[in-house]
């Protein structure tokens, strides 16, 4: 019968949890830094002064709508990437134009574009390495 000692405990294997930074393993994946996504989910818009002053000044209310998008990342290097993608949004929403009783059911289902750059931060380069020391199994 073996009896465990603390000294045994603390002889127990270090592991780092970072076993790699996040820019290197994108390096060296399949796909050589392109990666495409796709989501779904909802959206949330709050309209600021529509319209133009006087009697055609528009009011819409905010809005909650369903969203769904596709887009890549590719990456530049060293914690850099681009991205493009394109998301589809349908908002319902009511319109009212001041100094009117006029009201009005708005359907704004918009297709939206963008590209832009972005970097990813590494957080083992922030915090540094980041160590778990494990137990020994009995």
């Amino acid at each position: 019968m073996t009896t465990s000692t603390a000294s045994s405990l603390t002889s127990a294997p270090v592991f780092n949890t970072f076993t790699s930074s996040r820019r290197g393993a994108e390096a060296s994946d399949a796909f050589h830094g392109f990666k495409p996504y796709v989501g779904a989910g909802i959206q949330y818009i709050h309209f600021f002064k529509e319209g133009r002053g006087g009697i055609g000044r528009i009011r819409l209310d905010d809005a909650v709508g369903f969203t769904l998008q596709a887009g890549v990342d590719i990456e530049l290097g060293d914690g850099w990437y681009l991205n493009a993608d394109v998301k589809k949004t349908w908002i319902d929403t009511d319109a009212s134009w001041k100094g009117t009783d006029i009201t009005a059911k708005v359907d704004v289902d918009p297709w939206i574009y963008s590209v832009g750059i972005g970097y990813r931060f590494n957080l083992e380069d922030i915090f540094g390495h980041r160590y778990v020391e494990h137990a020994a199994l009995k």
